[in-house]
């Protein structure tokens, strides 16, 4: 028999398991958000006995002696700590004699014995199990007569179940009525827009019960949910900016911390702090706060790490690919970690929505060299995707007869966010893509046969997000897209139905557009006046 030390995720990984007192999950564990689970803590080896006594059967001797027990006898644990007090057991006492059909037989006796134990040949020692002293398995008198809780059990004792782990710290915060309703706000409206690519839907079940948990969390969703709220209702937004001011003092604390570059819990916060920037009046800005770039410059080293860290990796990503497109500027992030994520590995169809996603992140980070190679890949996605990520109905745009986008019904979110991905991907490249200059008409029609390019692939995100109206996830690439080269739109029906558009998801989930719409009208009548003439 030897002794197993720490969970299996640490010890296939052959690092160190450090469980703090009262834990239910080792250090390692709770900063990737994966379950930790401790297999039995002994491990018995196969061993020879050359003792004849101890071979055969497993039936009691001849002078075997029995004693009598005035209550019922219970098993205790390896430290001996705690049999649970009882009102005292009086019934009619009893003594056991041996039995050699049964084993065992009970019978009434006038008066108990007192506890005692002969010297006696044991073919099953109970204390090799436990201690080197036999006194400890069956002196019962010498242990105390509680049993332990399962809180309060050694941190290192094993942890057999199979629901799932979700980390508790000792304190847990206690909501009123109205950061309840706020809380349940996030969970159903504004969760779902972290989890495009997600199957298993983690902000939305993990986020809401790590916020119980994590003070600056849990007002970071507070501002948000608040935010939403106030928009939705055309309320005062004094709330969220009272629970913006108690979370950001948390998080400049966390970010001093010399843990913060692995810390999921900041990491989360400073993902739902951007998401209160994008629904909020201000400048767009790829970080919330002045030192949290050293946090996002980290982001792709929770890429391959599962569970929360992961989803929150991505959906960093997200974030800062659309802060890029918006503001017009390079993406600043390594990518080498989201390579060796599950999108290496897996054909399932969150990892290879998220495959689209890292390909647009490498349009946004190219200057000079490579283009042909990204340019090869993307349409590699599109060539091999699974059957899946095919429509399953399409129909083009007929401007003439009132259908303004083409019409694209997918299967899923993941799909849908996927395959417009792939799309913006194509329209970065045409964009940015260096190329010679052609001068006069030349020059001039190649400009004109990029734009209209860019249009089609414009069109069909469009579509996409009108086609499949029930993900809000698809509507943010769509606004974002007609900020970046909505300019390409020229018919009165197009433009038309894309500022009714922007408008709609600004009064159906409080996203704000009009800078987006107010940008495309000084753009198209520009365009207009220069045709004119």
């Amino acid at each position: 028999m030897r002794l197993r030390k720490g969970c299996k995720r640490c010890r296939e990984r052959h690092t160190k398991c450090r469980v703090d007192p009262g834990a239910t999950a080792c250090h390692t564990c709770l900063q990737t958000g994966n379950d930790c689970h401790f297999e039995p803590q002994f491990q018995f080896r196969s061993t020879w006995d050359d003792d004849d006594e101890r071979s055969g059967d497993a039936s009691w001797t001849d002078d075997q002696t029995w004693v009598a027990t005035t209550a019922p006898l219970r098993f205790v644990f390896e430290d001996g700590t705690g049999l649970q007090t009882e009102p005292a057991w009086s019934p009619e006492s009893f003594t056991a004699t041996p039995s050699s059909s049964s084993g065992i037989v009970r019978t009434p006796s006038a008066a108990a014995q007192p506890y005692h134990v002969s010297p006696v040949k044991r073919r099953l020692s109970i204390s090799r199990l436990l201690d080197n002293n036999p006194a400890s398995a069956f002196d019962i008198d010498n242990h105390p007569r509680k049993l332990p809780s399962l809180g309060s059990r050694d941190s290192n004792s094993t942890s057999n179940t199979s629901q799932r782990f979700i980390p508790r710290p000792q304190h847990r915060l206690k909501p009123t009525l109205r950061e309840a309703f706020l809380l349940q706000c996030y969970t159903k409206h504004l969760a779902p827009w972290c989890d495009q690519n997600d199957t298993c839907n983690t902000y939305q079940k993990l986020v809401p019960c790590r916020a119980l948990q994590v003070p600056m969390l849990f007002f970071a969703i507070m501002a948000l949910a608040s935010l939403r709220e106030a928009i939705m209702g055309g309320a005062s937004r004094v709330e969220s900016e009272e629970y913006h001011d108690k979370c950001v003092p948390l998080v400049i604390n966390a970010l001093s911390s010399p843990e913060a570059s692995s810390d999921v819990d900041l990491f989360v916060t400073i993902s739902v702090l951007r998401q209160l920037e994008e629904l909020s009046d201000m400048d767009d800005s790829p970080t919330h706060l002045t030192g949290a770039n050293q946090m996002l410059s980290e982001v792709s080293r929770f890429a391959s790490s599962g569970g929360l860290a992961e989803a929150a990796s991505w959906q960093a990503l997200r974030q800062l690919i659309s802060a890029a497109i918006v503001q017009r500027h390079p993406l600043q992030i390594c990518l080498d970690d989201y390579e060796r994520s599950s999108i290496a590995t897996s054909r399932d169809i969150g990892p290879y929505a998220n495959a689209a996603v890292l390909l647009c992140a490498k349009a946004l980070q190219l200057k000079d060299a490579g283009w042909t190679e990204l340019e090869y890949n993307i349409e590699r996605w599109y060539d091999e995707r699974p059957l899946s990520f095919e429509p399953v109905f399409q129909a083009d745009a007929d401007p003439v007869n009132g259908r303004p986008w083409p019409t694209v019904a997918m299967l899923g979110e993941p799909q849908v966010t996927g395959v417009q991905y792939y799309h913006i991907s194509k329209i970065l490249v045409l964009c940015h893509k260096p190329s010679l200059s052609l001068p006069g008409f030349e020059g001039m029609r190649k400009q004109a046969r990029t734009d209209k390019q860019i249009q089609r692939s414009l069109l069909y995100i469009i579509g996409l997000a009108v086609s499949n109206s029930k993900i809000e996830g698809a509507k943010f690439a769509v606004c974002h897209m007609l900020n970046f080269c909505g300019y390409t739109l020229n018919t009165l029906l197009q433009r038309d139905q894309a500022l009714l558009y922007l408008e709609h998801v600004a009064t159906t989930m409080g996203w704000r557009t009009r800078k987006t719409i107010k940008l495309l009208k000084e753009q198209w009548a520009e365009l207009d006046t220069n045709e004119a003439f």
